[in-house]
């Protein structure tokens, strides 16, 4: 296979009488063809839902472009699409997305970074949750009926369901894999909170985030949906059950970067851990 990569960066920086004006500009496009199983980074940050198989349905090259970043700092202001302020190694030295990290890709955000003193930071970001969704899986459809049926109909085509058992009820039937729940509302934007300290020896970082779980009802093309509480059958008319409209997912990470020019210059080592809890796309793990 073939990858044919591009990336443009535009960085323009003014002085002012309230300090610098920067706008900054990073569009990206690929050309892969024949490369199932390599990934690429514009792929990546571009959100596709499925990996690259190098062609389209109709054996055509696939083309991607997009605007990784376009945004505008100003006097402690970062306004645009950007990385996430809670990253902090980001995949700064790597050319292909396919490790587990915090950077996923740019989100849009709307941030004010206020400088301490003595190498002290602190941010408050206000970000877009869209770009950190994860799967929201329906509790009613892990019912022991969807375990080891042989076919249904989804979005219109055959699938064979693959018997998977997460474990077993309070009645000790098994319990499988539910239907995703596609809608998740925009209700609030992710915040991030940062504190960062910079010396000429390198660098560390404390990040926390909040997300909101904001979800609809269930999806309901075809096949079964499981059980009530009631144990009653669900249907696509009663599957409207009760359930949790909101809940706050969060994350934490600590980052360490310590500079080795004595290695060769503009080397460095990275060290840094992630948890989260119902926001997992800030661990690079969806």
């Amino acid at each position: 296979g073939y990858r044919g990569l591009a990336r443009i960066n535009l960085d323009a920086r003014t002085q002012t009488g309230y300090g610098p004006l920067r706008r900054f500009l990073r569009i990206e496009a690929a050309s892969p063809t024949g490369t199932p199983d390599l990934h690429h980074g514009t792929q990546i940050r571009i959100g596709n839902a499925l990996p690259s198989t190098g062609i389209d349905k109709y054996g055509r090259v696939e083309q991607y472009f997009h605007t990784d970043k376009a945004f505008v700092q100003f006097a402690g202001l970062t306004a645009g699409r950007a990385s996430s302020f809670f990253h902090f190694y980001a995949h700064d030295f790597e050319f292909g997305g396919g490790t587990s990290g915090s950077d996923v890709y740019s989100t849009n955000l709307l941030a004010y970074t206020a400088t301490v003193g003595n190498g002290f930071s602190a941010t408050i970001s206000m970000e877009d949750p869209s770009f950190r969704r994860s799967p929201v899986y329906s509790p009613t459809s892990a019912a022991a009926a969807t375990v080891g049926s042989t076919s249904t109909q989804i979005f219109g085509q055959a699938n064979s369901l693959i018997p998977v058992v997460l474990g077993v009820n309070a009645a000790g039937q098994p319990i499988g894999f539910g239907f995703t729940d596609g809608i998740q509302r925009n209700r609030m934007p992710d915040f991030v909170g940062v504190l960062r300290y910079d010396q000429p020896w390198g660098s560390a970082q404390l990040s926390a985030a909040v997300h909101e779980i904001n979800t609809g009802n269930v999806i309901s093309q075809g096949g079964f949906l499981g059980t009530n509480s009631a144990g009653a059958a669900l249907t696509a008319v009663n599957a409207n059950t009760a359930r949790t409209q909101s809940e706050y997912g969060w994350a934490v990470q600590g980052g360490l970067k310590v500079n080795a020019p004595f290695i060769a210059p503009g080397d460095a080592f990275y060290l840094q851990g992630a948890y989260a809890e119902g926001a997992q796309m800030y661990t690079g793990n969806g």
